[in-house]
């Protein structure tokens, strides 16, 4: 795309932004992982957190990684900067179904049209020893 899609306006808000503000309606704690922070300050709300991405360009499934090195909760919310048709209630209903979940499940992801959609989907914090191990296989994509 040659252009830093989280600043793509999409109906008047860049898309960044736009995600930002439905992951803020449903969750308490909301962080951006990215290598510029600067880039982003001025759209985001001044008490947004963030995270340095250490591997900037080497792809969403090292994102992944350290962003589960970073925080702590039991399931991450991992969401793309360009998802225009995010949807909160949507959201907030797997939000809802993800204490019933068995913990032998590590990942709860959408399919659309038969597609996985791994940059919207949640993840356990016990996944970090499975992808540390596909990391270490030499693999980086979601869609192996």
């Amino acid at each position: 795309m040659r252009t830093d899609k989280a600043l793509v306006n999409y109906q008047g808000k860049p898309m960044l932004q736009r995600v930002y503000q439905v992951a803020a309606e449903c969750t308490e704690q909301v962080y951006i992982l990215t290598p510029w922070i600067e880039r982003y300050q001025n759209i985001l709300p001044s008490d947004c957190n963030y995270l340095i991405e250490s591997q900037p360009g080497k792809g969403p499934v090292i994102g992944l990684s350290e962003g589960l090195e970073q925080i702590s909760a039991e399931w991450i919310l991992l969401l793309a900067c360009d998802l225009p048709l995010l949807d909160a209630e949507i959201i907030q209903s797997w939000i809802n179904k993800l204490p019933q979940i068995p913990s032998s499940v590590l990942a709860l992801v959408p399919q659309r049209s038969g597609i996985w959609e791994p940059m919207c989907g949640f993840y356990r914090k016990e996944i970090k020893i499975d992808l540390n191990s596909f990391l270490n296989s030499g693999k980086r994509s979601f869609h192996v």
